[in-house]
Parts: C-alpha cells; sequence; structure tokens
C-alpha cells in the first residue's frame, strides 16, 4: 500500500478514536457531575435533618395538664421563687422616662398612648412615691389611670390594655387597637409594684383583672382580644403582636410575660398560675434553640422570617434569669452560645 494512503488513514483512526475517548471521559464528568449533584442534595438534606434534630431539644418528663379548656406541656423542674425583677422590668426608674400621655419612642413616633410606656410611667411614679420624692406623685398616679381608662377594654374580669395606633413588624399588620402579651405583662407587673408601695387593694384588684387577660388562652379561630395560645404540639405562648398564623411568637414578649406572671404566682399563687408559668417556661425550653443564629444575634420572632433580635443583649440577661430561677442547665448554655454570636 502507498505510504501517502496509509497516514491519512491512521490520522483518520486517531482522530475517531480521541473523538470516542473525549465523549465517553465526557459522559463519565457528566455522569460523576449529576451523581455528585444528587449526592450534594442528600447532603443538604440531611444536614438539614440534623439542623433539625440540634434545634429540637429532647425534653424528659414532659407532662400534659387541662388549662382553660386548653392541653398544655409543661415540665416539673425547680422554680425558686426568690429571684428579683428589678433590673429586667425596670421596677424601679429613677425619674420618668417620657412625658406622660404623649409618648414619643423610636419604634412608633408620637402616639397618645402606648400601653407599655404607660405602665413604664407608673413604675417611675411608684418609685417617686416609695421614696417621697413628689408631693404630687399620688395626683400624678391618679391621673394616668384615669387616662388609661380610655384605651382599656374590659371584658367580663379581664382587663385587655390596647395600643390606639397601627403597627407593622416585618410582614405583619396590626390595626389599632391591638392587644400584646407584652403590654400585659408590663401592666400587671406595675399593679403589682404600685400594691406593694401604697398598700391598696384597688391595686392588686386590677392586677388580677390583667391577669386574667393573660390566662384565657384563645380556642381556635377565637376573634380578639386574646394574648395566650396553644400551638400544634401543645406549647403555651404569650404572644406579643396578635396576627394572624403563623403567629409571631417573639422571644422577649413570651419571656417578659413568664416573669410578670412569676411576680404575680409570689403575691397570689395557685395551681393555674404555676401551670402557666411552668408551661410558660417549658415552651422557651422547647423552641429556645430554633432562635439562635449562629454567628448573628439571634431572630426576634419565629414567625417574622429572619427578622433579628434589636436588642440581643436581653435575651441573653433573660436567660441568665431563667437559669437562676429554674437551674436548667440549658438556659445557661443557651445564654453563652447567644453572647457568642451576639454583635457588640
Amino acid at each position: 500500500m502507498p505510504q501517502s494512503r496509509t497516514i491519512p488513514r491512521i490520522l483518520t483512526t486517531i482522530s475517531v478514536l480521541a473523538l470516542l475517548t473525549t465523549t465517553v471521559v465526557s459522559f463519565s464528568i457528566l455522569n460523576y457531575v449529576r451523581k455528585s449533584a444528587r449526592r450534594d442534595v442528600r447532603i443538604e438534606r440531611q444536614l438539614a435533618r440534623i439542623d433539625a434534630w440540634l434545634t429540637t431539644p429532647v425534653l424528659d418528663g414532659l407532662k400534659l395538664a387541662e388549662l382553660r379548656g386548653q392541653r398544655v406541656k409543661y415540665r416539673e423542674f425547680e422554680l425558686r421563687l426568690s429571684e428579683e425583677l428589678d433590673q429586667l422590668m425596670a421596677l424601679a426608674w429613677p425619674q420618668l422616662p417620657y412625658e406622660p400621655f404623649h409618648v414619643p419612642t423610636p419604634e412608633l413616633g408620637d402616639v397618645e398612648f402606648q400601653a407599655y410606656q404607660w405602665a413604664c410611667n407608673l413604675l417611675a411614679i411608684c418609685s417617686w412615691i416609695e421614696k417621697g420624692e413628689d408631693p404630687d406623685a399620688r395626683a400624678e398616679l391618679d391621673a394616668h389611670l384615669e387616662k388609661a381608662d380610655e384605651f382599656v377594654l374590659r371584658d367580663g374580669d379581664a382587663e385587655f390594655y390596647g395600643n390606639p395606633f397601627d403597627f407593622e413588624v416585618a410582614d405583619k399588620s396590626l390595626r389599632a387597637p391591638w392587644h400584646s402579651a407584652f403590654s400585659q405583662a408590663f401592666v400587671l407587673v406595675a399593679m403589682l409594684r404600685i400594691h406593694e408601695v401604697t398598700g391598696e387593694a384597688r391595686f392588686l384588684e386590677r392586677a388580677h383583672r390583667v391577669y386574667e387577660a393573660i390566662a384565657r388562652v384563645r380556642t381556635r379561630d377565637q376573634a380578639a382580644p386574646w394574648v395566650t395560645f396553644v400551638d400544634d404540639s401543645q406549647y403555651l405562648w404569650f404572644e406579643e403582636y396578635v396576627a394572624p398564623a403563623p403567629e409571631p411568637r417573639v422571644l422577649n414578649g413570651h419571656l417578659y410575660t413568664v416573669m410578670a406572671i412569676y411576680s404575680y404566682h409570689r403575691v397570689a399563687p395557685s395551681a393555674e398560675t404555676e401551670l402557666l408559668l411552668r408551661a410558660g417556661l417549658t415552651t422557651v425550653q422547647r423552641y429556645l434553640w430554633t432562635f439562635r443564629r449562629p454567628g448573628m444575634d439571634n431572630r426576634y420572632g419565629l414567625g417574622l422570617g429572619e427578622l433579628r433580635d434589636y436588642s440581643p443583649q436581653r435575651s441573653v440577661d433573660q436567660q441568665a434569669w431563667l437559669y437562676a430561677v429554674t437551674g436548667e442547665e440549658m438556659f445557661d448554655e443557651a445564654r453563652r452560645a447567644f453572647l457568642t454570636d451576639m454583635r457588640f
């Protein structure tokens, strides 16, 4: 065979073999990539499941109890009733933090009445009365109480302190007048504190009515007013922003209400107040790690997406109090974890 014909045939054969080799290698690489992608997806799903396991603690000794027609989960851990709340709930303002009745706050602007700040003003007036620093403090107290009457919804034995303004938080729109377990908590603590300082029974009676509003557990599809509900897993929540599902479930609002019930239980102990307290604390144990975002400030609420807590130090301080009250190690562990994540 002439050499001139042999060389092109050899080159053609080499080209075909090279093409076949490239094709096989390409298919092999593609198949590997596809398998890797599927494996990556499986790994991601597995990691998600592991993350869910890590944020869902195993709670030993869970029990069920009846609470106002609802069944709630609780645990029988130790309750130390000697812990104080002065620093955490601002029980000793040296002076009025805001002008009476017209309450400017960074979040809300100028509003005629805001239940939380009104309660803080009551605590400040109470401090005046206790220290004897202002002869007009009692008159100021009565004026504040009279002003609030415009915004109190009385429903049977319950008093709900409304906020007469619209408010937006994340994707939730609250329309006036809206109610809040957070507000109720501070009003309850204020009434208890004023009763302690003045000895007047009328303030303890009002505390009973404020407590009654908190203790009323929402039934399914119940219309307002309510500030307390039981989730699908039978955990009790005190809701800071009453809104349609998914409920915001704000950590600090729930915890401040737990603290207020703790204060009320010390003054007016009963089987129900103890159950409310235990159930509220058990809810924190169940969901606390879900609020954590490693390396970042904690979530503000479980139903508010990735909205961060604007005051993460508050969560750290609250967890220190929870540990002091219960002796449960997970609260101290969470305090250290949240502190590690917090931006300074």
